[in-house]
């Protein structure tokens, strides 16, 4: 009887480490996610700079970083096959990305870039509202409180002054980016699709992002072109690898293992990424209300990442 009491604390001794493995994984995920997608700024504002148009970005953007997850999926012989069935999820999952990125980088034209990426960050009070009406996952204080000290960071994040001038047309199309990812990872969590291997997931989801970008730019009457200098590669490549395939797999991989809200919650890491890539690059300004804003989203963080189970 004791060999078999042991036996049973053992097994549950080995269930507790390999949930906390699973979350530190997911956790640093969520980190990898948020991070490389606040990059975007970056390559965007040195393609603008070369004169390259949005839908030429976008879908140079999604067919690179397509054709790299693909040739990667083949060569660690996992082929990213799907089931007929799971074509409409994926094909709706990419729909939103593709406006999720068309309006986050539309907005980039009428504000600046730091403000659009902030605002961004409502998208995961979005979410928090769509998994607490969808009864898949209820928000606890502890989440509420995460964002009580992660929305007044954003706030202080944004720049009040300076820079362009505040953009109500700038304005809508970031609350459009933000709604839209925001169905993206409820969807991601909720559908077939978020039981798909991650390079699965995300390379579908990138080709179908490319086809309706391509689709949108026939819509609006635009004729995309290819890039005229090494240089405008270059950026499109790194747009199509940082915070395209980076953000993307490690987001699905986070969703998969610490949920949604957490993950979205942990992206607050991404005006952070702005901000510090503002002031490295561009030689923005560190002004010490910067500095109470990512303290004020760090703890935020912390408090995600120490959560209870």
């Amino acid at each position: 009887m004791g060999r078999i009491d042991s036996s049973a604390a053992e097994c549950r001794d080995c269930g507790a480490k390999a949930s906390a493995s699973r979350r530190a994984t997911g956790l640093a995920a969520a980190v990898v996610a948020a991070v490389s997608y606040g990059t975007n700024p970056l390559w965007a504002r040195w393609l603008y700079a070369d004169g390259i148009g949005i839908h030429t970005m976008l879908i140079g953007r999604f067919l690179i970083a397509a054709l790299v997850l693909g040739i990667f999926c083949h060569l660690s012989g996992h082929p990213p096959r799907i089931a007929k069935r799971d074509a409409p999820v994926l094909a709706t999952l990419g729909t939103l990305f593709c406006a999720s990125a068309l309006g986050l980088f539309g907005s980039f034209r009428h504000m600046d870039s730091g403000i659009a990426c902030t605002l961004l960050f409502v998208y995961p009070v979005m979410v928090a509202i769509m998994m607490a009406a969808a009864t898949r996952e209820r928000a606890g204080w502890r989440t509420w409180a995460a964002l009580a000290f992660a929305l007044p960071g954003v706030a202080l994040l944004t720049r009040a002054g300076g820079g362009t001038a505040f953009s109500w047309a700038g304005f809508w199309l970031v609350m459009l980016s933000s709604a839209t990812y925001a169905v993206y990872m409820v969807i991601a969590n909720v559908s077939r699709a978020g039981r798909l291997p991650a390079t699965t997931l995300s390379f579908w989801s990138f080709a179908f992002c490319a086809l309706a970008t391509a689709a949108h730019a026939a819509l609006v009457g635009d004729s995309p072109s290819l890039p005229g200098s090494t240089a405008s590669w270059l950026s499109l490549v790194g747009l199509a690898v940082v915070p395209t395939i980076g953000s993307l797999v490690a987001m699905a991989i986070a969703i998969s293992r610490i949920g949604p809200t957490p993950t979205a919650l942990l992206g607050s890491l991404e005006p952070v990424t702005a901000v510090a890539l503002g002031v490295a690059v561009f030689g923005e300004p560190f002004t010490p209300r910067y500095a109470l804003g990512i303290a004020f989203i760090l703890a935020a963080v912390a408090g995600v990442a120490m959560r209870r189970r």
